[in-house]
């Protein structure tokens, strides 16, 4: 039996064709094996520790300098300054003169105060009709005039005047039918209402008397 044939033979054929293989491979690499070898990750570089080593300094607290107080009986002392008076007038100096104090401001004048009706009493006396009314504070500088259509009386008090009387006050027979009283701003008005709307200005205007508490107003005839 020849050495082709055995059982080895096939194993042996495989060994030669694998040493044929390598040898080519290196003649054709050749130089360019080194590059291969070249490709590898370089290994990383090892960390450094550095030590810094300073120098302490410890310093020693120097001790305070004492302070050397002078005696007080010292021939060295200097003399304590005298206490200063007041300075001498210059003789070509003269004396300044106060200014005289400026005179207290006057108040002005207080504001008024509002005053008050405080309540009426109105009624029939015969043939003239009479109104009582009650305030607060004096009465002064009343004025009363005529109005027709309708025909009224209107009494106007001046200033600063509150109402706490009933405002509208009617009355069923006579020639006064209402009473009406009404604030404003600078005044106090009393309106007597006739009943006879279109009558004429009486010939006699009606007698207003002012007092320290109030004030009355008499308006003649008209029937009672």
């Amino acid at each position: 039996m020849s050495a082709l044939h055995s059982p080895r033979a096939p194993w042996f054929m495989l060994a030669v064709f694998c040493a044929a293989a390598l040898l080519l491979f290196l003649a054709a690499a050749g130089p360019d094996l080194g590059l291969i070898l070249d490709t590898r990750p370089a290994p990383e570089p090892a960390p450094v520790k550095r030590e810094v080593r300073m120098p302490i300094v410890i310093e020693t607290p120097k001790a305070a300098t004492p302070k050397v107080t002078p005696d007080a009986g010292s021939a060295h002392e200097a003399p304590a300054a005298a206490p200063r008076g007041p300075a001498a007038a210059h003789p070509s100096e003269k004396p300044t003169t106060p200014a005289p104090p400026a005179p207290p401001a006057r108040p002005g004048p207080a504001p008024t105060k509002a005053g008050t009706l405080l309540s009426h009493s109105l009624e029939w006396r015969g043939d003239r009709f009479e109104a009582h009314f009650q305030t607060d504070r004096a009465v002064t500088g009343a004025k009363i005039f005529f109005k027709p259509s309708p025909s009224i009386w209107v009494v106007d008090l001046p200033g600063r005047w509150r109402n706490a009387a009933p405002r509208i006050n009617t009355f069923d027979e006579g020639g006064i039918a209402r009473v009406v009283i009404g604030e404003h701003a600078d005044f106090l008005r009393v309106v007597f209402h006739y009943r006879e709307r279109d009558l004429p200005r009486p010939a006699a205007a009606p007698r207003v008397t002012e007092k320290d508490n109030g004030f009355t107003v008499v308006i003649e005839g008209g029937g009672g």
